[in-house]
């Protein structure tokens, strides 16, 4: 059997190839551990996000096109330990409200989880879940809707969660 040196040690090539496909999989299990991570956009896994809903009981809903009014709104149910929080979508750019609101939820109020509802369609559901919502509430059941929240694995709540 062949066999070569590097520095003091002796290496065969039997040797060589295990260590070669040692780091294959090594690498391989890297990248894919990489790109798991990039399927949720969501900072909170589906099951932190349905654990925080039934222990806080009350989860606000709020709309307005001022992003600073939102903040204000977001801020002061947090400081009152509020941890859920629905951002409703209505109105005009209102995804961009939410853009906004999404990363200022990230960096001032770390421990809210910031999730859309009033989504009708999948195509808004892919578009929020682009801008990072945790989760998604939909007054409709749409199989579409699901697969999109499904695939990037975020919570998606079909129905009404109240009576009003």
């Amino acid at each position: 059997m062949a066999s070569f040196c590097v520095g003091p040690t002796v290496f065969s090539y039997s040797h060589v190839k295990v260590i070669f496909y040692k780091v294959i999989i090594i690498t391989f299990t890297n990248i894919l551990s990489n790109s798991l991570k990039l399927i949720s956009m969501a900072k909170f896994s589906r099951i932190e996000v349905a654990t925080k809903m039934f222990e806080t009981g009350l989860i606000p809903v709020f709309y307005s096109p001022d992003v600073e009014v939102c903040k204000n709104v977001i801020k002061a149910c947090y400081l009152g330990c509020i941890r859920v929080f629905e951002f409703t979508n209505r109105g005009d750019f209102v995804h961009e409200t939410f853009s906004k609101l999404s990363k200022w939820v990230l960096e001032e109020v770390p421990e809210m989880i910031l999730g859309v509802g009033s989504v009708a369609d999948s195509g808004t559901a892919s578009l929020y879940i682009q801008l990072g919502t945790n989760f998604v509430v939909s007054p409709v059941l749409v199989e579409d809707m699901a697969k999109a929240c499904n695939r990037r694995k975020i919570l998606w709540v079909p129905g009404c969660g109240s009576l009003t």
